[in-house]
């Protein structure tokens, strides 16, 4: 609906999945996405009046939804909308509930076409779009510095920037100006391009795999982490090598 209300529920598909994981893998770190994209109306980050972004709504949900994603378990909160003061509220909301143990990441994201095909199967692409004008372009540097330093000032503990493949020239500046730890997230998009007409060799049952080999480019890039949709598919391979 038009305030997301369907992120607030207590027995949500993400509350209930934070809670399989930890009875399953009690020392498995989970992060989670704090946005909300998947429960709006009209598919936007944020929530939205005549005006255009209403502050304090979108600050009041991202809070409540970081509380009730640290109750269910989770390690680390995802600020997966880039809105300025949500880290913020967000940090804070965790603070006073007693989550101070719980991190939040902050996302740096690109602006490109790499979230389309994403964001149609979703069904979220935001009809006003006030989610892309938070998005910053890769070839002004200063801009995405500039973001990456306001989300830890705001709170963040360590940022990611997506989409991973744009991102690889500004992995070290962002490591650099902002001294936390770096994370390159490796869209869907990009899954499909380092796949392309081969799948069979973007997890090689040789000592080669194209997907690794990508993957140890972010890493070499400056990046302290990869985060991927294929991350388990790559921790097999990595275990049979």
């Amino acid at each position: 609906d038009e305030q997301a209300t369907a992120g607030l529920a207590t027995d949500s598909l993400m509350v209930r999945a934070i809670q399989e994981i930890k009875n399953a893998v009690p020392e498995m770190r989970v992060g989670t996405e704090v946005c909300a994209c998947a429960y709006h109306a009209q598919g936007e980050c944020v929530l939205v009046d005549e005006n255009g972004v209403d502050n304090a709504a979108t600050h009041r949900l991202v809070a409540q939804m970081s509380v009730l994603h640290a109750d269910a378990g989770a390690d680390v909160v995802v600020a997966g909308l880039t809105h300025d003061g949500s880290i913020r509220a967000m940090r804070t909301a965790l603070d006073e509930s007693g989550h101070g143990n719980v991190q939040i990441q902050g996302s740096v994201q690109l602006r490109t076409g790499f979230y389309g095909p994403y964001r149609k199967m979703m069904g979220t692409e935001p009809e006003a779009g006030e989610t892309f004008r938070a998005h910053q372009p890769q070839t002004d540097r200063d801009a995405v510095i500039s973001v990456a330093r306001r989300h830890v000032e705001e709170g963040a503990a360590l940022l990611s920037v997506q989409p991973a493949l744009l991102g690889v020239p500004l992995l070290a500046p962002i490591k650099t100006a902002t001294g936390v730890p770096v994370a390159a997230y490796s869209v869907s998009t990009e899954l499909n391009l380092v796949r392309g007409s081969s799948p069979d060799l973007w997890l090689g049952k040789g000592q080669e795999s194209i997907l690794a080999e990508y993957y140890t480019m972010l890493l070499q890039a400056g990046a302290d982490q990869v985060q991927s949709y294929v991350a388990g598919d790559l921790a097999a391979w990595l275990g049979n090598r």
